[in-house]
């Protein structure tokens, strides 16, 4: 709650991108549809954090992912989604 924690998606933005800069991690946009498509990934676990807005308030995603050889899908959902305000 941004009103009982200011600043605090911020804070975890910072950190994410300063972790991207390092090699640590990727930084994806989709396109309008919410599609993207990854390269050159390792396989073995994952996490895909991300955020989006929907009306006033937003929703978040940390969703952990198993990657195999080959294609793999990821469907981010409002089911696996927790909500931000």
């Amino acid at each position: 709650n941004p009103f009982l924690y200011p600043n605090t998606q911020k804070t975890i933005r910072a950190a994410l991108l300063a972790n991207v800069e390092k090699g640590v991690g990727k930084r994806v946009r989709t396109d309008v549809d919410g599609f993207a498509k990854l390269n050159n990934l390792r396989t073995g676990k994952h996490f895909i954090i991300g955020t989006a807005t929907l009306g006033k308030v937003g929703v978040t995603w940390n969703v952990p992912v198993s990657l195999r050889s080959g294609s793999n899908k990821v469907s981010l959902t409002l089911a696996n989604s927790a909500w931000s305000l």
